[in-house]
């Protein structure tokens, strides 16, 4: 009795008005300001930041490689030796010289190394048989060399810049994954902390059903129509409930705990005394149409961080397999040599013949600058060359075999290691498919099932007033009540953490949350600032406003470059186009509103008013493009205006949506075209203004089309429609050149 007494004793104390006031302030979040708040903080984004930023400069430092090299060189030099010969011209020969050389040398990009040098020097001797003194050589030389056989090629010659390009990717695949499990673990912990707050409330309600069959059982004893020890099995189920509630708070503390962790709230004291107010409520059924499983497989393949991050690591063993296989070859190399002199200098006039005359005397001195013999150089006046090979055969080449044979062998095993992760993430977006149905269906299941237990206990409760049941009855319908009710709410979140999973296995979880993810945009250089709810905590003590000062070198790490809207509201998906095909196939295609305004503009503007309808695809070229969006379908027709080009940074890759155009770049119009795979040459001299996230498989399959010789399908596709969503989505008027350039 004494411990029933407790227990109720602290449940009352937890929810007086009293405590309630005594209690921290409430923070009120909703679940993209969570997400923003782990972004800002995250200890984990950081360090990957921080590791995607060490491959951008390993990049940077690569290109070095090809980058020429200037060489400046002085040299000044005195000699005294001892006289060995008439011919010397003085007893202790002495001579002086000052060498100057400037030289630029450059790697090409088949392995070679290409040096221009110019070399003057001045030569100054006691020698009276000098014709020249001082005297002026210079020398314009250019070396090439070249390997014919090993080190010859652009796998060799650019390997390690190849290397850190498909690094820099790789480390961006793992920024992109850390990110993604970042927010799939606060919107995990966010909806966990929803079920709690939810949970509670079912108590609360449990409890207040309790006290009104309790309050009724205490009429009826007073009025003698209920024996006074049913009173007891009233109270006992009073403090059960009562105990469930200190148990559900304590549970809703842990929630918070787990969501305050993910957010770094814990480096001030004072924010992690908060206590947190979720405001979004999870979904009850499905917004968006679940793909069949095959195309969820193949979306995955293309978009899962953990596939991409192996698909680059197999490009950088894939080039070691052909630079070690390279290095097997023997080594031949080219060396040619074209150089030309140059000769002045002051030339000395004597009074004699200084050879069998000792006595003889200088009596004129015609000037030579040093300039003449760098002009004769550049002139090439005098030429010379010389051209020749150097070969190398290795007797036995154990070392490169050996490198040859483990970098083959680490390519295979990089291949394992992509069948296993798709295999890995096949079986996930089974599980949550199967998650999603069967937890869908719950939702049904439950709410139904929680209606028919109410009901039930409503009745039962008019039949106990009457005298038609029994207080354990009562209880029992109470219990089935609350148990169906709890059910609900837990199914509820569990079809919301199955989207979740489904979405993050997918690889599209930071597109449906409004972030587009861009590695290389630094942009963002502080943390996302929320502004609180009503109830929110007051500013921060001087305490705390010091410690963050000491954090903020921390907090203000760059971040990564996501495109965040709105600090404190929903984001607003971008805009995307449904290309619907007559036979019931269709594309899903992002549109790039920030890049292409006026482009995209005209493209919705045109579908809203049913232009594509029953266009054709009227090109096709596997492995290039697809291209329709001509009303004439031959190549030649347009909406009856041109838009103005908008030339942007977006690579054509595979799936990246386009303006047809004909030499002017200002006269795209109507016609669109899919690229199939990565056309570099593309980049910048077309407007791209989308990308395929969805049926890109469509897009092959109509390249494959049989076709004339003009590229033309036999028997074109034609589009039904082309929906525009959100079907809210407002756009400014296109800005539109008419007529048509010629």
């Amino acid at each position: 009795m004494l411990k029933r007494l407790s227990l109720t004793l602290m449940a009352i104390l937890l929810l007086t008005p009293w405590a309630l006031a005594q209690e921290e302030k409430v923070l009120k979040l909703s679940l993209q300001e969570c997400i923003e708040k782990a972004l800002a903080k995250n200890i984990g984004l950081a360090i990957e930041v921080s590791r995607y930023k060490s491959s951008e400069n390993t990049l940077r430092g690569s290109y070095s490689l090809f980058i020429p090299t200037l060489e400046l060189n002085y040299d000044r030099s005195r000699r005294e030796s001892p006289n060995t010969s008439v011919l010397d011209g003085s007893s202790v020969p002495v001579s002086k010289s000052n060498s100057y050389t400037i030289g630029l040398s450059e790697k090409i990009p088949l392995g070679g190394n290409l040096t221009v040098s110019l070399n003057s020097v001045r030569n100054e001797s006691n020698s009276r048989f000098s014709a020249y003194n001082p005297n002026y050589n210079a020398v314009l030389k250019a070396d090439f060399t070249q390997p014919l056989l090993k080190g010859f090629g652009l796998t060799s010659t650019k390997r390690e810049i190849l290397i850190a390009a498909n690094s820099k990717e790789e480390s961006a695949a793992a920024l992109e994954k850390t990110v993604t499990d970042t927010v799939y673990s606060v919107e995990e912990a966010y909806w966990n902390l929803v079920y709690t707050k939810m949970n509670l409330k079912v108590k609360e309600e449990a409890l207040q059903i309790a006290k009104d069959l309790l309050a009724m059982n205490e009429k009826q004893v007073q009025v003698g129509t209920l024996p006074p020890i049913d009173i007891l099995a009233a109270k006992a189920e009073v403090a059960a409930k009562e105990s469930e509630i200190i148990q559900a708070l304590a549970s809703i503390k842990a929630a918070e705990d787990n969501l305050k962790k993910l957010l770094s709230l814990e480096e001030m004291a004072s924010d992690w005394a908060i206590a947190i107010d979720p405001t979004d409520q999870p979904e009850t059924s499905l917004r968006f149409a679940v793909p069949s499983l095959s195309e969820a497989i193949e979306t995955a393949r293309k978009r899962n961080p953990d596939i991409r991050k192996l698909d680059w690591t197999l490009k950088n063993k894939g080039l070691d397999v052909k630079y070690y296989k390279n290095q097997l070859l023997p080594s031949l190399d080219f060396q040619g040599s074209y150089w030309t002199t140059g000769i002045s200098g002051d030339k000395l006039i004597y009074d004699g013949n200084p050879l069998n005359d000792e006595n003889v005397h200088v009596i004129d001195i015609i000037r030579g600058p040093r300039s003449d013999s760098i002009k004769d150089a550049l002139d090439a006046i005098y030429k010379s060359w010389s051209i020749g090979f150097t070969l190398k055969v290795p007797i036995w080449n154990v070392k490169d075999r050996a490198n040859y044979a483990n970098a083959k062998i680490s390519y295979d095993q990089t291949l394992l290691q992509i069948r296993a992760a798709e295999q890995t993430v096949l079986q996930e977006i089974r599980d949550a498919l199967r998650g999603v149905d069967s937890n869908h269906k719950l939702v049904v299941a439950t709410k139904v099932s929680r209606e028919l237990a109410q009901a039930k206990l409503e009745a039962e409760q008019k039949k106990l007033m009457t005298g038609l049941s029994t207080n354990y009855q009562v209880v029992q319908y109470q219990k089935d009540y609350e148990q169906a009710k709890s059910s609900e709410i837990k199914a509820v979140i569990d079809l919301n953490v199955s989207i979740l999973k489904y979405k993050k296995s997918l690889g599209s979880l930071l597109e449906d949350k409004g972030i587009r993810f861009q590695a290389h945009a630094f942009s963002q250089k502080a943390p996302v600032s929320c502004t609180c709810a009503g109830g929110g905590p007051p500013g921060p003590s001087s305490r705390s406003r010091k410690k963050t000062m000491k954090l903020l070198p921390f907090l203000l790490l760059p971040l990564i470059g996501f495109a965040l809207t709105s600090s404190c509201k929903r984001r607003v998906s971008p805009p995307t186009a449904v290309i619907r095909l007559e036979d019931g196939r269709k594309l899903s295609i992002l549109l790039y509103v920030e890049k292409a305004p006026n482009t995209v503009a005209s493209f919705v503007s045109l579908a809203r008013k049913g232009f594509y309808n029953g266009l054709i695809f009227h090109r096709v070229v596997p492995g290039f493009v697809v291209q329709g969006g001509d009303p004439l379908g031959t190549g030649e027709g347009g909406p009856g205006y041109s838009l103005k080009a908008e030339f942007n940074d977006i690579p054509y890759d595979e799936g990246v949506l386009g303006m047809a155009r004909t030499q002017d770049p200002d006269s795209a119009g109507s016609q669109f075209f899919i690229t199939l795979s990565r056309k570099a040459y593309l980049d910048g001299q077309y407007t791209a203004f989308g990308k395929v996230v969805e049926g890109m498989e469509v897009a092959h399959a109509i390249a494959s089309l049989p076709r004339d010789s003009q590229n033309r399908p036999e028997k074109p596709p034609k589009i039904l429609d082309i929906q525009i969503l959100p079907e809210g989505l407002e756009l400014p008027q296109p800005q539109t050149i008419v007529p048509p350039r010629e």
